[in-house]
This record gives C-alpha cells, sequence and structure tokens, in this order.
C-alpha cells in the first residue's frame, strides 16, 4: 500500500502552546526553567533517605522563587490568586512526581487548611513560614467514622433505620395527600415497609449485643464476644452496601473493606465455632443430627 507524506496544516507550535498556558504563561515558564536546572536531574537508584532529601532542597530551591503559594493573600507572601496555584501544581508534574506530591501536601492540603480554615492568628502565624518552607507541614485524610467502632456501627444502624423510615412516611403521606386509599398507599410502600422492620431489629439487636460485651468482664468470653459482634455489624453493613452506597454513606473502598473485615472475622470466628455451638447447651440426645453430634458414633 502506497504512503504518503503528511500535509502540511500550518498549525504551529507556538501559537498552541500560549493557548493552552493561558494567563498563567509567565508563571509556567518561569516553574520549566527552574524544573531545567542540573540540580533537578532525575535521580535513579539512590538510597530513599537520600532522595528525600534531595526533594526536600528542590522544594526549597522553588520556594526560594516564590513560586510556592500564590494563592495565599499579598499580605502572606502570596499573590491571591488560587488559580497560579492550580497552574504550578499542573506544572510540576512534568518533573519529578514525588515532589509534586510534596508541593500539593505543603503548599495545597496543609497550608490551604490553614488558609481557609484558621483564624487570623493562623494566617499570621503559619501562612508565610509555609510558603518559604520554614514551616514544614503535613495531612491526612480518612472517612468519618472507624466500622471497626462500635459507635461507628450503631451510628450508621440508626441512620439506615431513621432514613428507611422517614422515606416511608414521605411516600404514604403523599399518597393520602393525593387522595390514595390507605390501604393501596401502604401496598405501594410494602417493600420499603419490610426493609424498614429490618433495620429496625437489626438496630435494636446490635444495640444489645454491644450492650452485653461492654458489660462483661474482661477475658476469653468477651473477646469472642466481641468478635461475633463486630461480624454481625459488618456483615449487615455488607449486605446492604448498595443502599448505604447509593446515600453518601460508604464509598467503593469502603465497601471493599467491609468485606475484607468481614472474611477476616469468619476466619478468626472459626476458631471459636465448636464453643459457640456448644454453649447453647443442647444435649446431643435432642440435636440427634450427625451433623451437630460430638460423636456421631
Amino acid at each position: 500500500m502506497a504512503t504518503t507524506e503528511p500535509q502540511a496544516t500550518g498549525l504551529q507550535a507556538e501559537a498552541l502552546q500560549r493557548l493552552l498556558e493561558g494567563r498563567y504563561a509567565d508563571q509556567r515558564r518561569r516553574i520549566l526553567d527552574v524544573l531545567g536546572e542540573a540540580e533537578f536531574s532525575p535521580s535513579l537508584a539512590i538510597p530513599t533517605d537520600e532522595y528525600r532529601q534531595r526533594v526536600r532542597q528542590w522544594m526549597q530551591r522553588i520556594a526560594d522563587e516564590g513560586l510556592t503559594a500564590p494563592g495565599f493573600p499579598k499580605e502572606f507572601g502570596g499573590e491571591d490568586d488560587p488559580g497560579a496555584n492550580i497552574a504550578g501544581f499542573e506544572t510540576i508534574a512534568y518533573g519529578d512526581l514525588s515532589l509534586l506530591v510534596k508541593f500539593g501536601v505543603q503548599f495545597g492540603l496543609w497550608g490551604g487548611a490553614i488558609q481557609q480554615l484558621g483564624t487570623r492568628i493562623h494566617h499570621e502565624r503559619y501562612l508565610k513560614p509555609t510558603a518559604t518552607l520554614e514551616l514544614l507541614g503535613c495531612f491526612a485524610m480518612t472517612e468519618t467514622g472507624d466500622l471497626l467502632e462500635r459507635e461507628s456501627q450503631l451510628e450508621l444502624f440508626r441512620w439506615r433505620e431513621g432514613h428507611i423510615t422517614a422515606s416511608i412516611a414521605q411516600r404514604f403521606k403523599r399518597g393520602l395527600d393525593e387522595g390514595y386509599d390507605p390501604f393501596e398507599g401502604f401496598r405501594a410502600v410494602q417493600n420499603h415497609a419490610v426493609n424498614a422492620a429490618r433495620a429496625h431489629t437489626e438496630r435494636v439487636l446490635l444495640e444489645a449485643f454491644t450492650a452485653a460485651v461492654e458489660a462483661y468482664e474482661e477475658g476469653p468470653v468477651k473477646n469472642a464476644l466481641g468478635r461475633m459482634c463486630d461480624l454481625y455489624a459488618l456483615y449487615a453493613i455488607e449486605q446492604d452496601r448498595g443502599y448505604l452506597q447509593e446515600h453518601g454513606r460508604l464509598t467503593g473502598p469502603r465497601c471493599k473493606a467491609v468485606t475484607r473485615e468481614v472474611n477476616r472475622l469468619c476466619d478468626e470466628v472459626r476458631g471459636d465455632a465448636e464453643a459457640l455451638v456448644d454453649a447453647f447447651g443442647i444435649p446431643d440426645q435432642v440435636l440427634r443430627a450427625p451433623i451437630g453430634l460430638r460423636d456421631p458414633a
């Protein structure tokens, strides 16, 4: 098959570059000039501690050029321009990605939290030192509530029960207001009513289970009951994860974490299984089924 040379279209890279760089072209150029210096050459096959120190030095070099926090107020070393922060962050991504992460944490997450959530006192005390790297920051993120904590489990169960019940009440009332027969109105929401009854029962059971665990003396029995309580709560959450995710109470990664925890607890509870069954004290002559007997013979 014959090939042809590409036809010239007249597109000039410089013109497109001006469009892409936009009103932050000067700042982007300044950052790229710094990143192009010899000391910013790629770091290959060096120890982790040495690499961290090098990234710290790169950060300082950018800070010395006044390119770290243009989004801060002018009186604290910035330019009152959050867009410039974003442009700078984007441009640093052309270089070392570890530098990018440190830049984002120091001047975005840490510095931004001080700027947006702090008071005047915090601004005066911390913003400028943050921009110059005199003050090094850190930042951590997590979802609200640890589902391995009983109080978080209870809060989620109570929210679910309340949300489902309120939804049924609203739908039922709307049907009555529109003139529907009460029986037909209830029939239309009966599947939700079943879910509300289940959510109520599971909430009551978890509260009672939690109270029993907390009241028991420390030791193997309390530990075993605690594992069973967690397994009960997390399995119920796993079964309803679609509903909880739809309503913003669980994220995708958190749903996966719940499933992993259920599997881990099942493995741990396996060691307690015989004692948990025997604790009901049902005599073999009452059980009769071979699968439930200590000695099937």
